[in-house]
């Protein structure tokens, strides 16, 4: 019988997280200000008790109801911070509605009042019952049912409680007029109640779907993890064999001297070949899980963004990459440099320039340009922080626009590339952002995607601090490129 655990949570799992998070921060803004108010409150009357004496019959139900409130917001403070959503919630609405209906209860019912004008216009104030119980909540049945005890409050005030008997006129003007108003009351509290309804059915679905995408996320940060476990176990594993069959293939080589065939020969080289290139791709997947940790581990000093170009030219290829058939175009002011790392910096080039030089034709020229810019940073005004864009532009096939930020992640190609006779391992612009993030900088690129206009990348770097010392002074590599300029 097999069996399957599911290594993810799921999606409605997530939403009751994040509604049952969303209903915790309110209450915890909730419940200690309504107790902060009512205990505040409370000693204004226990005050006014001592220095008057004795309290008529509506301040003395009006004390108590302020008493049970303080004790009700009390009790959901506590609970609200032991994270119980749900005696918390019960103790915000009961204490709000003690605290919004015991004044009308202790002025009807004190000597020589009732209900009046003032009593009539205080039923406005019920809705605040039901709005609480619906944000508290979440849950349309449960605001429906506040909805109804409140309906049942409000024709209780309009029908049964006592009338004023001050103003005769009142009972005569309540009892002609209570076909009108009543429903006008039950009306107002069932609207408010309606459109609190469907705006927490309007908001459930888009916190769902931020459930599926936090869901998603967790998923695809697991699965990643998982791939790169994958693929550095596989690449151990497949290191001892390359390494094998190297050997054996230099070994083949020295021991058939003179004698191996030539034809034999021809083959020997071309798998001893292939083998190095594999050696080098297994060895730069696994040098890619270290360039994570270490990535930001150097002591950042002025970097020549001229000298480093020309010794990233020294380490292209010029036969994969045809180098000699370019012509190079070189706008960089004298002197320009950038706070980072010089490794960090020619590695970056390195890899621009490669994939410039492979994906666009033998015969268009490759732009490298750089200059000062200034940097907007959100919320500051000014200028900005200055910054060195240097910018790699090629005439090639380019990059769809939809794709262009992928290009950025470990192992990916554009599809179009899979396909090709390229060689690559989709590490090289990863190693660029890495790199670029980590001396406090950024990288991008734009493309049209259309073939012919190419694509530019542009490094984004900071410049020296005023008081850095100047870079000790290094032998420039020849640049290797058909012109420079």
């Amino acid at each position: 019988m097999e069996t399957s655990l599911n290594l993810f949570p799921l999606g409605e799992e997530v939403f009751r997280q994040i509604e049952r998070q969303r209903r915790l921060q309110l209450a915890r803004v909730l419940a200690p200000t309504f107790a902060i108010l009512q205990a505040v409150g409370l000693g204004g009357n226990l005050v006014a008790i001592a220095i008057n004496g004795p309290p008529p019959l509506r301040t003395a139900l009006g004390d108590v109801g302020s008493a049970v409130c303080l004790i009700m917001f009390g009790m959901a403070t506590w609970a609200v911070r032991r994270n119980r959503i749900e005696p918390a919630t019960v103790g915000i609405v009961v204490g709000a509605a003690i605290a919004i209906l015991s004044p009308t209860l202790g002025w009807i019912y004190s000597p020589n009042q009732g209900v009046d004008a003032n009593t009539l216009t205080g039923v406005t104030s019920y809705a605040v019952i039901i709005l609480l119980a619906g944000v508290l909540s979440g849950n349309g049945w449960i605001t429906a049912g506040v909805t109804v005890l409140i309906n049942a409050f409000t024709v209780y005030i309009y029908l049964l409680a006592p009338r004023t008997p001050t103003y005769p006129d009142m009972q005569s003007m309540m009892t002609h007029e209570m076909t009108n108003m009543l429903p006008l009351a039950l009306s107002a509290e069932w609207a408010f109640a309606v459109l609190l309804i469907a705006a927490l059915r309007v908001y459930a679905p888009a916190f769902r779907e931020l459930a599926q995408v936090r869901v998603a996320y967790q998923r695809a940060q697991q699965l990643d993890e998982l791939k790169d476990q994958f693929i550095s176990s596989v690449n151990h594993e497949l290191r001892n064999p390359v390494m094998a069959l190297l050997a054996h293939l230099e070994g083949a080589t020295v021991l058939g001297g003179d004698s191996l065939p030539p034809k034999m020969r021809q083959y020997v080289d071309r798998a001893y070949r292939a083998g190095l290139d594999l050696r080098a791709l297994i060895q730069s997947i696994l040098d890619t899980r270290r360039v994570d940790q270490g990535a930001a581990d150097f002591v950042p000093q002025r970097v020549d963004v001229r000298a480093a170009l020309d010794v990233a030219l020294s380490h292209l290829d010029p036969n994969e990459a045809k180098a000699g058939e370019r012509d190079l175009h070189v706008s960089i002011p004298a002197g320009l440099a950038i706070w980072g790392d010089a490794t960090r910096l020619q590695q970056i080039l390195t890899n621009l320039l490669s994939n410039a030089l492979k994906y666009s034709p033998p015969e268009t020229p490759i732009t490298v340009t750089a200059q000062v810019v200034h940097e907007a940073r959100k919320g500051a005004r000014g200028a900005g922080a200055e910054m060195v864009e240097i910018a790699v532009r090629d005439q090639g096939l380019g990059v769809p626009p939809e794709q262009a930020p992928l290009l950025f992640q470990r192992f990916v190609r554009l599809p179009r590339d899979l396909a090709s006779t390229t060689v690559g391992n989709g590490l090289g612009l990863y190693l660029c952002r890495v790199y670029a993030e980590a001396m406090g900088g950024r990288i991008w690129l734009e493309s049209t995607g259309v073939p012919g206009e190419g694509t530019t990348f542009h490094l984004l770097l900071p410049v020296p601090p005023s008081d850095a010392p100047a870079a000790a002074a290094r032998e420039a590599v020849p640049m290797k490129a058909g012109s420079a300029s």
